[in-house]
């Protein structure tokens, strides 16, 4: 709303525009709406209109009024859009991350109460999940991946656990562990798709080879062969201080 004073009388003009003595005009955008369902907008068109009309101080506070009031509906449909646009993203934002799981020095134990499978160990919170986790491994299926939250063990100092694909681009989601074992527990010594295992190698540059089974590693999924037998696998396993005998 801009104000034009004229022989010391306030005048109003309703406009888009800068001040001027001429008469102001509606904005196009806002008349094309209003004009066939406002009364009120449409008498401040026609007034607007007459070059030698302008409105009193009084007339124009009376019709702003009228015609902010006019406007509330589409402010407020505007305003309703934009929070449920916001709401939209957040629950995308929250279920892309309420997949996800927080690993921690707790979440590992003795290897030897978890799912075996040939000489890996496999473990999922959720139980169902554990059974397919447990196929896709036994079966060797390919082109299949595991559940989030999947746990795998060959030694009891390395694991690899299954986060969704977006937190580990890389590593289809894969987290690597090097932990640090005692009778008392376990302490995460690294973590993350850049840890490397007991050959001072990174994981995935082992398990890279193995693409096509979800990037785990077992005999026939094109993986280089770990430098110790079965013999020596299980050896290790059982000699985990964190089972009691």
């Amino acid at each position: 709303m801009l104000a034009n004073r004229d022989a010391g009388l306030s005048h109003y003009c309703l406009a888009a525009g800068k001040e001027s003595n001429q008469p102001c005009s509606p904005c196009p955008q806002v008349s094309a709406t209003l004009s066939v369902r406002h009364p009120v907008y449409n008498a401040v068109r026609d007034r607007a209109a007459r070059p030698a009309m302008l409105f009193t101080s009084r007339e124009g506070s009376f019709l702003m009024r009228h015609l902010m009031i006019s406007l509330l509906p589409f402010t407020r449909a505007v305003w309703s859009r934009s929070l449920i646009a916001m709401g939209l993203g957040l629950v995308m934002v929250s279920g892309l991350y309420a997949a996800d799981l927080t690993v921690s020095e707790h979440s590992f134990g003795c290897i030897k109460e978890w799912t075996k499978v040939r000489n890996t160990y496999i473990t999922h919170a959720d139980p169902q999940k554990l059974k397919d986790a447990v196929r896709i491994f036994k079966d060797s299926v390919p082109n299949k991946e595991y559940p989030v939250g999947t746990f795998l063990q060959l030694l009891p100092d390395e694991a690899m656990v299954k986060h969704p694909k977006q937190k580990f681009p890389e590593t289809n989601g894969w987290e690597f562990f090097h932990l640090d074992l005692t009778g008392q527990g376990t302490k995460i010594a690294s973590r993350g798709d850049q840890t490397v295992n007991f050959q001072g190698v990174k994981c995935m540059s082992c398990h890279q080879p193995a693409v096509q089974f979800d990037f785990v590693c077992e005999k026939g999924h094109g993986c280089a062969p770990v430098p110790i037998d079965d013999q020596q696998i299980a050896a290790l396993q059982n000699k985990d201080p964190r089972c009691k005998s």
